[in-house]
């Protein structure tokens, strides 16, 4: 609502891309915004949201598809990937949601991060996708460290570009957030005594029993988490660190790029999310629903990671 407002305000002025909100920029917002008023009668102007929307969630399907990544290599292993990406998890705060589309755009990101392209047109694709992706809010541009990482191991010509133009849209961003202060900055919190409870409904009870069954356990789980008594508090880091060690193992770059690009921005997208960081707060992350969105691509990379690992 607040970018077709603006875009209904502005009219076909050019200038309406220029303007941040919410402290930060969206470029996608803006398109939609733009698009809805002046090119779509009014009655339709939703769906041209919705479907910028789901243009932006099929990204990680066709990275999937036209991109080569150690450990799906077969049109098997591509179909169980995609099926990961698009059954697993309920996204239902993020489903068609153009306001949080950047979650996709990351979860794109970290696709393109661990795999690389033989495809001269996906080539350029995954360019021009990386120059614009650090315009829709601060999260894609949580990867940048991780593409600097993965050239400075392969000393890929491709990765270089693809680190230089994530930088530089997440610069401009930056720049933005910095600028737009006064409309307020998330502080973090970096208290994560709640967050292996939160994993085990969100990644795990979730994703492997369904939702009704998760639904049963959030109240035990929460209890467990006040009680401060439960062994969930160490379950989740070993199942973390019997992965981690599988993957220095094996060796695979592209499942070690999923798994710790994954735990990295999960730290940093809760850290944000839980801000003033009352016990309330921490209560409504062990939780089904509340909050999903800044678990979904965390959870997709780590079973991403575990299909990648288990090649024959």
């Amino acid at each position: 609502m607040v970018y077709f407002q603006q875009a209904w305000i502005f009219g076909d002025q050019w200038f309406v891309f220029l303007l941040p909100d919410l402290g930060y920029y969206s470029l996608p917002n803006r398109i939609a915004g733009f698009l809805s008023v002046n090119w779509a009668p009014v009655e339709h102007a939703a769906l041209v949201h919705c479907w910028i929307a789901f243009l932006l969630m099929l990204v990680p399907i066709a990275i999937v598809l036209f991109s080569e990544m150690d450990g799906l290599e077969t049109p098997i292993r591509k179909v169980a990937a995609i099926a990961i990406l698009t059954t697993l998890l309920p996204n239902n705060e993020t489903w068609l949601s153009l306001a949080l589309s950047h979650f996709h755009q990351g979860l794109a990101v970290a696709l393109i991060l661990a795999s690389t392209s033989n495809r001269p047109w996906m080539t350029w694709f995954r360019f021009c996708f990386l120059l614009t992706a650090g315009l829709n809010s601060p999260f894609p541009g949580f990867f940048v460290p991780f593409f600097w990482l993965s050239w400075l191991v392969k000393r890929d010509r491709n990765k270089l570009v693809e680190a230089i133009l994530l930088s530089l849209s997440t610069a401009i961003q930056a720049w933005i957030v910095l600028a737009h202060s006064e409309q307020g900055i998330r502080q973090p919190n970096l208290n994560f005594e709640f967050l292996p409870y939160a994993i085990w409904i969100k990644q795990f009870v979730l994703s492997l029993t369904g939702w009704n069954s998760a639904s049963l356990q959030v109240e035990e789980v929460r209890q467990a988490y006040l009680s401060g008594k439960s062994a969930l508090f160490w379950i989740v880091p070993i199942i973390y660190m019997v992965i981690a060690i599988a993957l220095f193992w094996t060796k695979n770059i592209s499942a070690i790029l999923l798994f710790f690009s994954g735990i990295f921005v999960l730290f940093l997208s809760t850290a944000y999310a839980i801000g003033v960081g009352d016990t309330h707060t921490y209560l409504v992350q062990i939780d089904t629903i509340i909050a999903g969105r800044y678990y979904y691509v965390s959870a997709l990379l780590f079973y991403l990671c575990i299909l990648t690992l288990c090649k024959p």
